[in-house]
Formats: C-alpha cells, structure tokens, sequence
C-alpha cells in the first residue's frame, strides 16, 4: 500500500463517485439506469455482503453481481447517503465510513432516514472499489418502509 501522498485517487474520490452514481442509479426509471459509472468505481474481483433480514440478502461478486444488486434495491427504494465521515488510516486500504441514508421507498411511498456504517477496502491505484460491508441502523424499520415482510 502506498503511502495516502503517493495514492493517484485518494478514497474519499473514490466514494464520492460512487455514492452518486449510486443515487443516480437507483432513481432512475428502470429502462434508463446506466451501470457504467459505477463499474468504473468496482474492480474485477469486488465482493459485497448484504444482511440475510433484507429483501435483497446474499454475498455479491464482481460488478455484474453488484449491478444485479442494484437493480433489485432499485425495485424497493431510492438510495441517497449523504454527509460521509471518512476514517481512514494512510497506511491502510481499507477505510469505515459513518453516514446518514436516506430512503425514498417505492411500494409505500414512505421516505426514512438513519445512520449507516460501511466498511470499505479500496484499491487507491486504480481507484477501485474491492470490497463493502454494510451495517445498517435498523432493519425492521426500513423493512417496514418498504412493505417488506420477507
């Protein structure tokens, strides 16, 4: 890992690209979603975890997987993380990220909001994403938002 003044993308860039293109993606209509910023921001071997209580449970790999995520999330609700705090050791490629999300939930109309923890690995040369964990506030209430009895 190089050191954070010799990274060409620092991952603080890397999140901001994706957290909008995140957002861009999942309120757009079905037919007009673009995949391909985000794929910019994933590398080949990207891994993501989603907790088994969610309607779109299940580990997700490479970014075809995480664009079938997408498109699954994208039936429920609108995804809009806003304010990240980044934490982050230069020495490290792996970042936390404490940041609020915002819920725009389709079947109910309902909108909510609450704190949400992710774990990040970043690939600061290629300004790539390797990895993502989530962890998120309160489950049972955004299931609830989004009609969701699973």
């Amino acid at each position: 890992m190089a050191p954070s003044a010799e990274r060409k993308h620092t991952p603080r860039q890397v999140l901001h690209k994706f957290y909008e293109a995140e957002r861009v993606f999942t309120s757009a209509p079905a037919g007009q979603r673009n995949f391909k910023t985000i794929a910019a921001v994933l590398s080949g071997d990207f891994y993501m975890e989603q907790q088994s209580a969610l309607p779109w449970a299940g580990e997700y790999r490479g970014p075809q997987q995480l664009k079938e995520w997408l498109e699954r999330v994208s039936e429920w609700t609108v995804i809009d993380v806003q304010n990240p705090e980044i934490f982050e050791n230069p020495d490290s490629d792996k970042i936390v990220v404490l940041s609020r999300v915002y819920y725009a939930c389709h079947k109910t109309g309902e909108k909510i909001d609450f704190p949400l923890s992710q774990t990040f690995v970043i690939d600061s040369e290629r300004g790539q994403i390797k990895e993502i964990r989530s962890y998120y506030w309160d489950i049972q209430k955004l299931n609830a938002a989004m009609g969701y009895t699973g």
